[in-house]
């Protein structure tokens, strides 16, 4: 239950307190942020969403007033609250008025954490899923979009990719992970195949390779072909070009990788289609 008024607040011991705060007491709050940092609002479009999604947690940073109702820090928090008309638990601290300007100062001067610092994850795990989730059209991922997918069998390919310690600037790029993981879970080809392959090209040299791969090596490494490397579109050739390999590895009369339409059109879908299997929610 949303506490009434800021007053009601005030009468229990604020820097040990814990108070839901709704869209009506937010707004009372607000009116006291007179000197607060400039709004920004994609952060707070960022927090309003994961309320939504029933996924915000509360920080432990708390929402600090003076003891006259001067809002010192908050102000994203809040407005995501009256945004989205949910009821959130916060910590509450209060502070006399004359240490305003001295806590304000301090506030907010930490280090931001990396979604791998947030998730307690290596990088190496996170970076091929952060970049299938922006392919498919998440323009802002964060930690929380991230966990899902991490702890699905997604997670699981491309840690199990890791673990491998990958070598050679191809096999061992995070776009050539993403797409040996989207077509294993796509049933273009087994998981036990697609390692056995993957320790091939680890462990052999070019001429024990299937051919494909060898001229998927080819045609990365020339540095007279201009490459694709947007990190949004599955037309990043690092992506786009492995899973054309892998799609075509036996077949035995490809003498060169050629991406068309119709195949990048096939990409993304089956990009969405895995995503979607893991969490149809993942684009709200």
């Amino acid at each position: 239950m949303e506490s009434e008024t800021i007053h009601t607040m005030h009468r229990v011991k604020l820097e040990e307190s814990t108070t839901n705060v709704g869209p009506i007491l937010a707004k009372r709050l607000l009116e006291g942020n007179k000197l607060n940092r400039d709004f920004r609002a994609s952060h707070a479009r960022k927090i309003a969403r994961q309320m939504k999604l029933g996924r915000w947690k509360a920080s432990p940073e708390p929402i600090v007033i003076t003891s006259k109702g001067r809002l010192i820090n908050g102000q994203h928090r809040l407005w995501a609250v009256i945004e989205t008309g949910t009821t959130q638990e916060f910590t509450i601290s209060e502070i006399p008025d004359e240490k305003y300007p001295e806590i304000f100062e301090i506030l907010d001067q930490g280090a931001t954490r990396s979604p791998s610092d947030v998730l307690r994850e290596d990088s190496k795990n996170l970076k091929p899923i952060n970049y299938l989730l922006r392919v498919a059209g998440l323009v802002k991922v964060e930690p929380q979009d991230l966990r899902p997918f991490l702890d699905s069998k997604l997670g699981h390919i491309v840690r199990k990719i890791n673990d491998r310690k990958p070598t050679g600037k191809i096999w061992k790029h995070n776009l050539f992970k993403a797409a040996m993981a989207v077509s294993i879970l796509d049933d273009v080809i087994s998981e036990e195949e697609a390692f056995t392959t993957y320790d091939t090209l680890l462990s052999n040299t070019i001429t024990q390779w299937p051919n494909i791969y060898g001229q998927l090596y080819m045609q990365l490494t020339d540095t007279t072909m201009p490459l694709n490397y947007s990190g949004r579109s599955v037309n990043n050739d690092w992506f786009i070009r492995p899973m054309f390999a892998i799609k075509h590895r036996h077949n035995s009369n490809i003498k060169m990788i050629r991406i068309y339409k119709s195949f990048q059109h096939q990409t993304e879908a089956a990009v969405v289609r895995v995503l979607t299997k893991i969490n149809p929610y993942f684009l709200e």
